[in-house]
């Protein structure tokens, strides 16, 4: 399995972007983008918030792809 090396990021629209950090003109893997009126009554608390979301969304992410991995492995053994 291939690991990749990500970076969070806060976009010149205000949103907050998870990338790839080798391809940074690539489109973001995940974006979040907060209401004006949710970022104010945050205060400087969005970003950590930002950041909770975008983990959740990797692990989900990461579950994803393993359970295909494992479904795929189930359909078609390996046999040496």
């Amino acid at each position: 399995m291939s690991s990749e090396v990500l970076e969070i990021v806060k976009l010149e629209n205000g949103g907050i972007a998870l990338r790839k950090v080798d391809d940074a003109e690539a489109e973001p893997m995940i974006t979040v983008q907060f209401s004006s009126e949710t970022t104010e009554s945050l205060q400087d608390e969005h970003l950590g918030v930002a950041q909770a979301m975008i983990a959740a969304g990797v692990q989900l992410i990461v579950d994803a792809r393993k359970r295909i991995a494992d479904e795929d492995l189930e359909e078609n053994p390996v046999i040496h």
